[in-house]
């Protein structure tokens, strides 16, 4: 997805996100739902960061939060990346 700015939909009882781009188009993600410990007290979007490219990890809220399983690109990106392993990126969320 390109990089710009997304309105992000988790409804309760799916297992899936919704994420609404800056053209209106939706994007659907399937999801796990994390431990409630998890759960910050605002909201954040965790990346996975292999060079310059950056995969949607994780969102938290303080309401719930929900695990983006690794994509096959995310995969890809790993395994030719130098070290092989992601650096996590923590971007604050806006309500």
């Amino acid at each position: 997805m390109p990089a710009g700015k997304y309105n992000v939909d988790m409804p309760s009882d799916w297992f899936v996100v919704a994420l609404v781009g800056p053209d209106q188009r939706t994007f659907f993600l399937s999801s796990t739902p994390e431990d409630a410990r998890s759960r910050p007290e605002s909201s954040v979007l965790v990346f996975h960061q292999y060079g310059n490219r950056y995969f949607l990890s994780e969102i938290r809220t303080p309401g719930r939060s929900r695990e983006i399983p690794e994509s096959r690109m995310e995969r890809e990106a790993a395994k030719t990346a130098s070290a092989g392993r992601a650096d996590r990126v923590i971007v604050m969320a806006m309500r």
